[in-house]
């Protein structure tokens, strides 16, 4: 069997992303900081092994990294986005750096394999988004992640 790819880009295709393999997990977040990073009431992500991921971008310099000290996990998150259009790319959270999470959003063609698996950070969940039927949720993060 041969290992699936994605391919993927921000809003202007500045920032390309290709993804060698599958997602080790998706899921939704619900923290303050993926609401602010996303522009949304929740990230809708998918976590990839780093080593299967690759950005290229169309001009140097193209991708920027904010370091998000505000993070609810209590670790600093690197939020890399493209510093034409704004579009978020990826995030890496400190102490975990062997996965990149990807905004699924970003992620071209078919995305029904990309069903969260987990929701995070359900204290923080706006009243108005209904739990995704089948996932497993979190208060906060799970001890360990």
């Amino acid at each position: 069997m041969s290992t699936p790819t994605r391919n993927g880009s921000c809003l202007c295709g500045g920032v390309k992303a290709s993804i060698q393999g599958s997602p080790v997990s998706t899921n939704t977040c619900h923290c303050t900081s993926c609401q602010k990073f996303s522009g949304a009431a929740f990230g809708s992500l998918a976590a990839f092994k780093t080593s299967e991921v690759t950005f290229s971008e169309s001009e140097s310099s193209i991708m920027k990294t904010y370091n998000d000290t505000s993070a609810e996990s209590g670790r600093i998150v690197k939020r890399l986005f493209c510093g034409r259009c704004g579009s978020p790319v990826c995030g890496i959270r400190e102490g975990f750096e062997e996965f990149t999470i990807l905004p699924i959003g970003i992620l071209d063609g078919d995305k029904s394999d990309l069903k969260p698996q987990y929701e995070f950070f359900h204290k923080s969940k706006v009243d108005w988004i209904a739990p995704v039927p089948g996932s497993q949720c979190f208060e906060t993060l799970p001890s360990g992640s």
